[in-house]
């Protein structure tokens, strides 16, 4: 059919780049539907609904080749888009029909989307914005001694040079910038909620085991790569858990002044404290009883804690071959990274 038929905005046909145009496209917004329903059914099958690995490479096979005529027909049936494109995929992947989008509501596709689709915008006018600060820091130091007549009020003012000028200019980008870092930072993903918006069906899948449906949502957007909070949570933690250490090996209470560092150095620097960050520290060289009972009244706290304790688990492949205990390790990823750490180590040793 004619584009010519039909209305085009102009923003995008005229004014937006292909990168923008492709990001707010149907495949776009369908391959991410796609990639959220295999989180989804990911993170069911390693918190222990019967999801066999077969499943999910069936729906990893067809994460982008969507079938728009199948669900296009299907939604004329059933007047729904998340459904029909439930069913196409389906289609698609037969064994693992009855596992694409189990126990979640339109929204968990739709909403998550949105924000995907915006944080990829953020990032790509991001990448722009940094190449014109670039590019006018370098016009600004080819002629900062470059005479000109400056302006106030549309008038005359005193004597400047083109560079000053160019640096005004960079100043609102910057401006810019850090606004646009401000709402990337606070951009969350809006969890994996049941039919009608409750937990309803996800407590019937799980037996009633809130515990295990609580690991839902940040184990999704950790697979997403949108879990901002729980990052920055981990990182602190895990730039400041081995400042304090003596000792390689056994070293009781190297947690607990690391803690302390961590709190002392907050004060005395711009860095924002959260108590999660100090209390993995503080107790990950301790029992997981212990741990997991200081981190309890958070949100996340445990699956924070055990995320952490695993990481740091990991890392004594480099004290030798037989340094850690593999039936130890707390989370299915860790589990799953245990021969990725060995070579890693082995890498690193002959570097």
């Amino acid at each position: 059919m004619s584009q010519t038929d039909r209305y085009q905005s102009p923003l995008s046909e005229r004014y937006a780049s292909k990168e923008m145009q492709y990001i707010f496209s149907p495949d776009m917004k369908f391959r991410t539907w796609r990639k959220l329903w295999i989180a989804l059914a990911e993170t069911e099958k390693e918190l222990g609904l019967p999801i066999t690995q077969e499943q999910i490479d069936e729906l990893k096979a067809h994460a982008d080749d969507i079938n728009y005529d199948v669900a296009k027909a299907r939604e004329k049936e059933c007047r729904h888009d998340v459904m029909s494109h439930v069913y196409a995929y389906g289609v698609q992947c037969p064994k693992a029909k009855g596992i694409i989008h189990l126990g979640a509501t339109s929204c968990y596709v739709g909403d998550n989307t949105d924000i995907i689709v915006m944080n990829e915008a953020l990032k790509l006018v991001k990448k722009k914005l940094v190449n014109v600060i670039a590019e006018l820091a370098k016009f600004a130091d080819k002629y900062k001694d470059q005479p000109t007549l400056a302006f106030t009020h549309f008038q005359p003012a005193q004597p400047t040079t083109v560079g000053k000028r160019a640096t005004l200019w960079m100043q609102e980008f910057l401006m810019d910038l850090e606004d646009l870092e401000y709402v990337q930072s606070t951009l969350k993903l809006l969890g994996s909620k049941g039919t009608t918006g409750t937990q309803a069906s996800f407590l019937e899948l799980f037996d009633g085991d809130q515990e295990t449906i609580d690991k839902i949502d940040p184990m999704i957007a950790e697979k997403m790569g949108l879990s901002q909070d729980l990052r920055e949570v981990l990182g602190a933690a895990a730039v400041f858990h081995d400042s304090r250490r003596q000792d390689d090996w056994l070293d009781v209470g190297h947690g607990q002044r690391a803690a302390d560092y961590y709190k002392k150095f907050c004060r005395a620097n711009p860095l924002v404290y959260d108590e999660r960050v100090y209390r993995i520290m503080a107790y990950h060289d301790r029992e997981d009883g212990l741990g997991e009972g200081a981190l309890a009244g958070f949100e996340h706290g445990v699956l924070l804690y055990r995320i952490f304790k695993d990481a740091d688990a990991l890392d004594r492949y480099r004290l030798g071959e037989n340094a850690l205990d593999e039936a130890m390790l707390r989370t299915a990823p860790a589990h799953n990274l245990a021969d990725f750490a060995r070579c890693l180590v082995a890498e690193s040793a002959h570097t």
